[in-house]
């Protein structure tokens, strides 16, 4: 988890929100305050539609990627769903991963492991020989396609088919705040997957000194 990161890119001004809510209620002034309170008390939430959050996410897994994808834009309950991701391409980043020389000290750079967890493990040194034979299963794996990849000249579209769900990736996330509460609802519950509710701290935490923070739990 260590290596994940958000950047905050960019937020639509919160003057947008406060001319919307105007509209409804025919106020002649209003104020963030005024907007907080038809979102969050009111559950006007449609008005928080009009301000959308740009992230930059790095170093989450394909699989911790699936479970955002869940959340993207479609025409079915778009209550809960709406947003946008545009991801770096595994074509190469797999490129790039096999021009490099991986070992144990770095490998934690293109793959995610779980962080030890009293909870879920009967002793520490259960999770540490977990860890090696991840590391070594995934280094055999980074060898197999280097092997592939000389001898039958495979191109990297065949050699996706090697990667696994733990592989590092990169993307430009836009969301906005009504699906944003929506998904900090569901992905921060002790029930989510470990890494989503992670990345889902990080990506409330990267809102904290922004208007935004006032909308949220």
């Amino acid at each position: 988890m260590k290596n994940i990161k958000v950047k905050l890119l960019h937020y639509t001004p919160e003057l947008v929100i406060i001319d919307g809510i105007k509209n409804p209620y025919l106020f002649e002034e209003a104020t963030l305050k005024t907007a907080v309170k038809v979102v969050n008390t009111l559950k006007h939430d449609s008005v928080s539609e009009h301000i959308h959050i740009n992230f930059n996410i790095d170093g989450i897994s394909r699989s911790a990627l699936q479970e955002l994808e869940r959340h993207r834009m479609t025409e079915f309950n778009i209550d809960e769903m709406f947003s946008s991701s545009t991801v770096q391409s595994t074509r190469y980043s797999i490129d790039k991963m096999l021009k490099n020389d991986i070992n144990n000290t770095n490998i934690d750079d293109y793959f995610v492991f779980p962080e030890y967890d009293s909870t879920r493990w009967k002793s520490i040194a259960i999770y540490e020989l977990f860890l090696t034979d991840l590391q070594c299963h995934y280094l055999q794996t980074i060898n197999v396609m280097k092997e592939n990849q000389i001898r039958t000249q495979f191109n990297n579209d065949f050699l996706k088919y090697f990667s696994c769900e733990a592989l590092r990736v990169r993307l430009t996330w836009t969301i906005n705040i009504r699906s944003l509460l929506n998904f900090l609802k569901l992905r921060t519950n002790k029930s989510a997957h470990f890494e989503i509710r992670h990345l889902a701290n990080l990506i409330k935490e990267s809102l904290k000194d922004t208007y935004i923070s006032q909308f949220l739990p």
